[in-house]
This record gives structure tokens, sequence and C-alpha cells, in this order.
């Protein structure tokens, strides 16, 4: 079978949590050496990191969603997020979400049900919902088609149009 690949935004802004994402990273790697680490972002044009497999700067959003959909799971670090949509984005691209509870993620990421779901900040946490969602194939595709299936249709321009309408239309 062709190896699990986890993708991970790279960033400079300790609270985004790459370096607790590469630590995490870096244990799942001696018990699954086959397993990929996927990176992007805006801040380091390239990065030099013996676990990074893969690395996208600043990918076009149409390259993004590519890479979304080239990758098993998503894995989101940041200690908290108003709602995190890198997370999201990948949730459409059928990826299995692993995430902190950043606050925001709690309207799209339920554990068990859309996403693994972490306790905030918990590095320990964090790692065991990865563990989980790379060695059980079954659980991971399912979560992934239920996150694919609720941002979806939970989650649209036409809908949020819709409300803010509604807003105005009150005020």
């Amino acid at each position: 079978p062709a190896p699990i690949r986890v993708m991970m935004l790279d960033h400079t802004y300790p609270w985004k949590g790459t370096k607790i994402g590469l630590e995490v990273f870096a244990k799942i790697k001696a018990d699954f050496p086959e397993t990929q680490l996927v990176m992007f972002g805006v801040r380091n044009k390239k990065i030099s990191n013996s676990l990074c497999d893969e690395y996208h700067y600043n990918p076009k959003q149409e390259d993004l969603a590519k890479i979304y959909s080239s990758c098993h799971i998503y894995v989101c670090t940041s200690e908290y997020e108003a709602l995190g949509m890198p997370a999201m984005e990948a949730m459409a691209c059928k990826c299995a979400a692993v995430t902190f509870d950043t606050g925001g993620s709690s309207e799209y990421a339920i554990d068990g049900e859309t996403a693994f779901v972490a306790k905030h900040n918990d590095a320990a946490d964090l790692e065991a919902k990865l563990r989980l969602a790379i060695s059980d194939e079954k659980l991971r595709l399912e979560i992934s088609e239920r996150g694919y299936n609720f941002v979806r249709t939970k989650f649209s321009w036409d809908d949020a149009a819709l409300k803010i309408e509604e807003i105005f239309k009150k005020s």
C-alpha cells in the first residue's frame, strides 16, 4: 500500500504550533517510518528539516487543493483559531483532520465524528489522535467522509450570504 501522507502548515508564529507538530511527527515517524510529511507555508521559501518529505511554498489555491487531495491526514497544530480555514479546506478535499481543540474548530471538528480532536494544546493527546488516524484505516476513512460531507453541506457562500442578508434585514 501507498504510504500515509500527513500534511501540516509551516509557520513562524509560535502559537501556530509548527514546533509541536514536528515533535509529534518525529515520534510518529519512529513507529511508522513509511509515513510521509507534506508541509506548506508562506513565511519560509524553503525549510531544512529531515522529517519533511515535501514542501510547498505559497501554493496557489488550485494547487493547494491538489496537495490536500494527495494527503490522507491534515494536522492542525494551532493553539487557537477563530475558525481555521486550512483544516476545513483539507476536510473539503477528503483529508481526515487531526486537530487541537482550537476554539473555532468546534464549529466543524467533532471528535470521533468529523475529525480527531485532541485536548487544547496537549501534544501527547495530539500524538495519540494522529496514531489512531494512521493505524485505523477504517475509522480514518469514515471520519474523512463525514468531515467532507459536513464541511461541504454546512459551510457555503450561499448560506453565508443568506445569513448576512437576514442580519441586515433585522438592523
